[in-house]
């Protein structure tokens, strides 16, 4: 007990609780030496999943938007989690898998549709095993041949492994790869060279877990996250309940990029804001009144918008009272087709 509190104290409380929980348990691995203790866990969960799969099949077969469905039941199984809920039960499984289509779902699939259309190389990062089984519902409705399935590098928790991609059938369906890492989520700077080239290369990186969100969510990268809100922390991140289904898009690369050579800058806004941005970003040439109004319009009378004549075109945002200061918005809110398609969303701005 006092060499846990020890190691607990000298850790770096900033970084993301995955790292923070690999840390944990590359000590608890050590000390009880080499034993894996969550591979029955998994292997247990795989098989409950995969007795399932004729009759998920046939559910999404018979549904009008298999993509949709598939992608349903691969977010349902993100509940398989012992990193967050060590009790979670079989009956639990079953259930939350019955129900899929009934839980809060937040997200836009049209717009992954799109990003998987024009997507030459897509980066698929697993999760847990169990839900791996689900994730498999949802890779055989991608183009297989422009897909690689990413896993754990080494057991920790219920994390897939090869093994697992292995035992459900993955590794005859898609090229898979491990990271070469112990982290429970993805910490691309911890991760083997193939892990590191597949990221840099893909142009569509699908996103598994909370684990994933919570390491990746500020790593540069055309990223949807896939995930099931399941703590208070990530609820407040996403401005989601606990419970939610959520589809989140990251556009990071793209905002930041128009941010600098337009000169966009802000303090604190509400996502419809800077999702206006995000398009004014692609269209300054339409920057007028009538797009000041609609903004106010959605974001009321506390948000003070000011023009400036720059070279660039650009806007300054800011709270009465509040000093001009940089960007602090989730980009994950930011809809894919408003920063990649602008051209859908030119009427708005004519």
């Amino acid at each position: 007990m006092r060499e846990v509190l020890k190691n607990t104290a000298e850790m770096n409380m900033t970084q993301p609780p995955p790292l923070l929980a690999a840390l944990f348990y590359r000590w608890l691995h050590e000390k009880a030496g080499g034993v894996d203790f969550y591979q029955p866990v998994r292997e247990r969960f795989n098989r409950l999943v995969l007795d399932l799969l004729p009759e998920l099949e046939r559910r999404i077969d018979a549904s009008a938007d298999p993509v949709a469905a598939a992608l349903r039941f691969s977010i349902a199984g993100n509940m398989i989690d012992f990193g967050i809920n060590g009790g979670v039960t079989e009956e639990e499984v079953l259930k939350g898998i019955e129900h899929a289509f009934q839980a809060p779902f937040y997200g836009n699939i049209d717009d992954f549709r799109h990003a998987i259309r024009q997507a030459h190389k897509i980066l698929y990062l697993a999760d847990n095993a169990g839900e791996i089984v689900l994730d498999r519902l949802l890779i055989e409705r991608l183009p297989k041949d422009r897909v690689v399935l990413a896993v754990r590098g080494c057991p920790v928790i219920n994390d897939a492994t090869m093994a697992d991609a292995e035992a459900v059938g993955l590794t005859s369906l898609v090229k898979v790869i491990d990271n070469g890492s112990d982290v429970p989520g993805t910490a691309v700077s911890q991760c083997n060279h193939e892990f590191q080239r597949c990221f840099s290369e893909a142009d569509l990186i699908i996103a598994k877990g909370q684990g994933n969100f919570e390491t990746l969510s500020e790593e540069p990268g055309n990223i949807f996250f896939l995930f099931t809100v399941k703590c208070p922390v990530v609820s407040a991140e996403v401005g989601l309940p606990v419970g939610t289904q959520v589809l989140l898009y990251s556009a990071k690369p793209a905002i930041s990029r128009q941010l600098q050579e337009t000169g966009v800058v802000a303090n604190s806004s509400p996502p419809q804001l800077i999702q206006l941005i995000a398009g004014l970003c692609r269209f300054p040439e339409r920057f007028d009144p009538r797009v000041l109004a609609f903004t106010r319009l959605l974001c009321g009378p506390q948000i003070h918008i000011l023009l400036e004549s720059q070279p660039k075109l650009g806007c300054r945002i800011k709270q009465p009272g509040q000093p001009m200061g940089h960007v602090r918005a989730h980009r994950s809110l930011l809809p894919y087709d408003l920063i990649n398609c602008p051209s859908r969303h030119s009427q708005l701005l004519s």
